[in-house]
C-alpha cells in the first residue's frame, strides 16, 4: 500500500480480510451463515474487479510489482483464499511454516541466543 498510494483496492481488501477473520473468530462452531459468506464473496469479487480496473488505468511499474502480483494471485486462487468461510475445519491462516516460525521466534526472544546461522541450523535439526 505504501508504494501504490494512488490505488484504493488494497486498503479495501485489507479491511475486508480483517472483517472476515473477525467474523470467523466470533462465529459458532458450525461456521458462518451462508448469507454472510455470499456477502463476503461478493465484496471480495467487487474489490478484485476494482483492482483490475485500477491496474488497467495505471499499469504497475517494473520496479514494484508486488501489489499487481498479489492481485493476480487473488484472481487465480479465489477459492483457496475463501475456503475457510465455508469449511470450519480450515483456519484463516493454514500456513504451517509461518506458525512454526512464530513459535521459533518467540522461543528465540525468550531463552535462546542464536549468534550464527550454524547455531540456528543445529537448533532446527
Amino acid at each position: 500500500m505504501e508504494n501504490e498510494k494512488n490505488l484504493t483496492w488494497n486498503g479495501q481488501m485489507l479491511r475486508l480480510i480483517q472483517e472476515i477473520i473477525h467474523e470467523n473468530n466470533i462465529s459458532p462452531a458450525d461456521g458462518i451463515k451462508e448469507e454472510k459468506i455470499a456477502e463476503f464473496e461478493e465484496r471480495y469479487d467487487a474489490i478484485v474487479k476494482k483492482a483490475g480496473e485500477e491496474y488497467g488505468d495505471t499499469p504497475p511499474s517494473d520496479y514494484y510489482r508486488d501489489g499487481y502480483n498479489l492481485y493476480l494471485r487473488m484472481v487465480e486462487y479465489r477459492h483457496n483464499h475463501l475456503l475457510f468461510l465455508s469449511n470450519p475445519l480450515v483456519g484463516p491462516d493454514n500456513n504451517l511454516c509461518e506458525l512454526k516460525a512464530r513459535i521459533l521466534k518467540g522461543k528465540i526472544n525468550q531463552a535462546i541466543s542464536l549468534r550464527s546461522f550454524d547455531h540456528l541450523t543445529s537448533f532446527c535439526e
